[in-house]
């Protein structure tokens, strides 16, 4: 695929630092962003020089970034319920890689990293109680599917692919509710005015 060539990912990797090279290819250049799950990292890196690409280069990127930002701040809200809840509790969760992340983005970039879960790290002690306490507000374990199976397998993903992932196995993702687009659960923030507990 033409999309894989040095030449591509080196063009890539040109544009994500801030200097497209002259006479890029921003099809291919697009593709591999697509197939690498960079492509929201490129729009915003587009931005510094947006003067200097095609339109409809610059409002694909657009596009892609305002639907991403979107999604993630839909992911910060069920971060925010979720962390709130095992707060009340006594839990104080560890969020890990994209959720920490997430927590800590600015919001005018928040949709710069494309996300497929929200991990989440908590004491064994805590295992069980954090388990049923999201499952109180409506979250279902499903099991990881034995050995080489990891928790952002395609199998495993639900309609709206946001999910929480507890360490030591269990899976813990939206329930879906009748009635919501796509299967996915319209989430609250219940984060209490302080903003909930979390080591990141």
């Amino acid at each position: 695929m033409k999309a894989r060539s040095s030449g591509n990912l080196l063009a890539l990797a040109s544009c994500l630092n801030g200097r497209p090279p002259t006479g890029v290819d921003w099809e291919q250049v697009i593709a591999l962003a697509n197939e690498s799950l960079t492509v929201a990292s490129l729009a915003v890196a587009a931005r510094k020089y947006a003067d200097d690409i095609p339109e409809d280069v610059r409002q694909y990127l657009s596009l892609i970034y305002d639907r991403n930002a979107q999604r993630n701040r839909r992911l910060l809200a069920q971060l925010t319920e979720a962390a709130s809840c095992l707060n009340r509790i006594g839990v104080e969760p560890v969020l890990m890689k994209g959720a920490a992340i997430l927590i800590s983005q600015k919001m005018d970039e928040i949709g710069a990293r494309m996300l497929t879960d929200l991990d989440i790290l908590v004491r064994p002690a805590d295992m069980v109680s954090s388990i049923g306490a999201l499952k109180d507000i409506g979250y279902e374990v499903r099991l990881a599917g034995g050995n080489g199976s990891w928790p952002g397998s395609r199998k495993f993903r639900s309609a709206c692919r946001g999910q929480r992932v507890l360490a030591g196995q269990p899976q813990v993702s939206p329930a879906r509710r009748a009635g919501a687009p796509d299967g996915c659960g319209k989430y609250r923030p219940s984060m209490p005015a302080e903003g909930p507990s979390l080591l990141q």
